[in-house]
């Protein structure tokens, strides 16, 4: 028998990676940039300086500061995939973090959710959602929530203070707005 299959986002979702970001810029550079400024996850263009965009890129890269220890697991989030995969699920993550990040993702996954039963790097998630037929996925990109919900797969939006929502009209009924992937994870187990 198949299993259905939900699919959930990384970053501010199950990692506080932007917080991290955020902190490791005050920290090296002295430059103040909050979790608020980031919008649409495009992280290298936070600065115009060619050196910091790099050194970003170098931070995202290096095992010994990006993984484990600087980018901090969410509350709960442990708890809510072992919850999905205990419920009868098949869990699998999709990012849109860039490819110099891949190698440690995949190896922060392994150590942190075991259960989870692949990872994607993509920015077309939909695409993936609709190869496993996904019948949920947990999200906290409102034009990423805004797309899914195009395509009918019912997206659980974690809020955060750089989402809004506000914009969606069409196809609200495929979407539940939840304060963690713990939340979403108890409404697809009820």
């Amino acid at each position: 028998m198949l299993k259905d299959v939900v699919i959930t986002d990384l970053d501010g979702v199950l990692y506080d990676t932007m917080q991290s970001m955020c902190e490791y810029l005050q920290n090296r550079w002295n430059l103040n940039i909050t979790v608020a400024q980031i919008v649409d996850y495009n992280v290298f263009k936070l600065t115009d300086d060619k050196v910091i965009q790099e050194d970003l890129k170098r931070w995202m890269k290096d095992p010994k500061t990006y993984f484990p220890k600087r980018i901090a697991v969410l509350p709960k989030a442990k708890l809510a995939i072992r919850m999905l995969k205990e419920c009868g699920y098949a869990v699998y993550a999709c990012t849109s973090r860039p490819s110099v990040a891949k190698r440690n993702t995949l190896l922060a996954i392994a150590m942190d959710f075991p259960e989870v039963e692949g990872v994607h790097f993509t920015k077309v998630k939909q695409k993936i959602a609709k190869m496993y037929g996904a019948r949920y996925f947990i999200e906290d990109n409102p034009k990423m929530i805004e797309t899914l919900s195009k395509n009918r797969i019912h997206t659980f939006c974690v809020r955060n203070n750089y989402n809004d929502l506000s914009h969606i009209t069409k196809f609200r009924r495929f979407i539940s707005e939840v304060d963690s992937a713990y939340e979403a994870a108890q409404i697809i187990c009820q």
